[in-house]
């Protein structure tokens, strides 16, 4: 369901595929594009940006479990992450290509803000 044009989803629409897995968000020329938030047969949910059809820019996975990750992709390629477990046992995790921090609760953790709202 969602918009088309020219025979292929763009715009807003949701997609269900074969797997049990949904995309709700943005499309352009039929592949995912813009916002979105893809949700996974486990439970999972991926709040994020795509670019024709691959994850690009910050996405935040929440998990069932209740922890979150937030990566940042370039153009479907993984540039960084950031895994955060639950909020009362303030640790993380941040992965990058030229470094590994970890903090712990006795540490400063720099607290970062981001909002993210499904299209």
């Amino acid at each position: 369901e969602g918009e088309f044009k020219t025979g292929k989803r763009h715009g807003l629409g949701r997609q269900l595929f074969e797997s049990g897995d949904m995309y709700d968000g943005g499309w352009k020329d039929g592949r995912l594009h813009d916002r979105g938030v893809y949700y996974f047969t486990n439970g999972d949910k991926l709040y994020g940006m795509w670019s024709d059809g691959v994850y690009d820019g910050v996405g935040v996975f929440h998990y069932v479990d209740g922890s979150i990750s937030r990566r940042v992709y370039k153009q479907g390629l993984l540039m960084n992450v950031q895994d955060f477990e639950h909020a009362s046992q303030r640790f993380g995790r941040d992965l990058n290509r030229e470094n590994m921090q970890r903090h712990t609760k006795d540490e400063k953790f720099p607290r970062e803000v981001f909002f993210l709202s499904p299209a």
